[in-house]
């Protein structure tokens, strides 16, 4: 190996004008990216941005709508039992009406029955008293 000392000091030195070529490079290049890059790409992730954010307020809207519709078809449903419940009970009401009225008409029939059974009894035992009498 062999190694010139006036190579690696100026290797390691510290040079002032490349220094500042660099920094100005370096501002130049930051400017020329920001004029035309930083701008676009930002305007860019902007319009990206209100597109997220519409399809999420989209998403809302839509859940609050789901929401409502579910609120009605559960107000829909619980009316519908509460009328269901009404006409079962009319129905058991006209039902029970109908078997009274039908007991007391089988009532009064058999009580016509049984007065008619009875009439004609006491017929025919006047009937047989007066054949025992001739």
């Amino acid at each position: 190996m062999i190694h010139a000392s006036g190579d690696i000091t100026e290797f390691m030195s510290i040079d002032l004008t490349t220094i500042i070529a660099t920094l100005l490079n370096t501002l130049i290049l930051f400017f020329v990216l920001k004029h035309f890059l930083f701008d676009k790409v930002n305007k860019v992730i902007d319009e990206r941005q209100k597109e997220i954010q519409q399809s999420y307020d989209r998403a809302e809207e839509a859940e609050k709508n789901a929401q409502q519709l579910e609120a009605d078809y559960n107000a829909k449903i619980g009316q519908a039992k509460e009328e269901s419940a009404e006409i079962i009970r009319d129905a058991t009401k006209k039902a029970q009406v109908r078997a009274d009225e039908i007991i007391d008409e089988a009532r009064v029939e058999a009580r016509g029955i049984r007065t008619n059974a009875e009439n004609e009894i006491e017929r025919e035992k006047k009937i047989a008293v007066i054949s025992m009498k001739d």
